[in-house]
């Protein structure tokens, strides 16, 4: 069976971070937003943060819309993003329409920690993940509430990445080499 595992958080809880780690013992094809919105602000450039945000909506429409060819000469495709609850709905009906099993990842840590990351890493971004002013630490908070409350049940497997004590990630596992969560 065709299988599709999506992996989504909010910024700096290591979404990539896993992928990365996945792929490692499990060798998939992976598309990340984060590469696609790159190569397109490399390409057509933006000028101010409504035409960055446009790249980040085109990028993942260009994952979802990848999918169905990549899916001709590949069984198990992973696609990371900090997915809206729109866009998940969109991957949902993909699946579902193309009969291909579905499993959303939900990475989070503790805020304070996925604070600390988004700062170390701010000033090394490419810069189409520059277009907003960094964010205090409050504002950056509240953000990240909002985007837990709004993944409410739409996950099947929730990751911790606060520390490395408390990552597992054998149910992804088990997902990736088809044998079922």
């Amino acid at each position: 069976m065709k299988r599709l595992l999506v992996i989504t958080g909010f910024i700096a809880v290591g979404k990539s971070t896993f992928l990365k780690s996945l792929n490692e013992k499990v060798p998939m094809v992976s598309l990340q937003k984060d590469t696609i919105k790159e190569q397109l602000a490399e390409q057509v450039g933006f000028t101010n943060r409504a035409e960055n945000r446009a790249l980040s909506k085109a990028a993942v429409r260009q994952m979802i819309t990848s999918l169905p060819q990549l899916f001709l000469d590949h069984d198990l495709i992973a696609i990371e993003a900090n997915f809206t609850k729109n866009e998940r709905s969109l991957i949902s009906e993909f699946a579902e329409h193309a009969a291909i099993k579905l499993c959303t990842v939900w990475v989070t840590c503790d805020p304070k920690i996925a604070y600390q990351r988004y700062q170390k890493r701010y000033n090394h971004l490419h810069p189409a993940h520059r277009a907003a002013p960094m964010i205090d630490e409050a504002q950056f908070i509240t953000s990240f509430s909002d985007y837990e409350r709004a993944m409410k049940d739409d996950y099947q497997l929730k990751i911790n990445t606060s520390s490395s004590a408390t990552f597992n990630d054998s149910a992804v596992l088990r997902f990736v080499s088809n044998r079922e969560i």
